[in-house]
């Protein structure tokens, strides 16, 4: 049994998977399944995903169709695939878009858009802490 497997399994605490979401879910799954292979008690997925305001104004923001389609297929796998059926609770989806100051971060060019994901990923992180959530 992994260590970060016997921490949540001593502390009771479920744990949360976050990652990043581009064009391939599979990379989701693939990590949510070793991790549950280990025992680890997973019962939140939040994928972080880039979106765009462009033309749209700042509150309004559209999602790269292939990262959209993404979005869907995880959504639609955490719903249907017999393993994740079983777990109680429940397995919970979050997608949060990239954004920061009010903008919709489309994708990571330059190190100011890095810092917006780490400061998306902090906040996040620190989010599920004070929830509990092992991570």
């Amino acid at each position: 049994m992994s260590e970060l497997a016997e921490r949540a399994i001593t502390t009771r605490r479920p744990a949360a998977l976050v990652a990043t979401l581009g064009t391939h879910p599979a990379v989701v799954t693939l990590a949510l399944d070793l991790l549950l292979e280990h025992d680890v008690p997973v019962r939140q997925v939040v994928v972080i995903h880039t979106a765009s305001s462009a033309g749209t104004g700042t509150r309004d923001r559209r999602v790269d169709p292939q990262v959209l389609d993404g979005l869907q297929t995880l959504r639609r796998e955490l719903e249907t695939y017999p393993p994740y059926l079983c777990l109680e609770p429940r397995l919970r989806l979050r997608a949060v878009p990239l954004e920061v100051n009010g903008a919709f971060v489309d994708d990571v060019y330059t190190e100011q858009d890095a810092r917006s994901v780490f400061a998306v990923l902090f906040r996040e992180v620190q989010s599920l802490k004070k929830e509990r959530y092992s991570i």
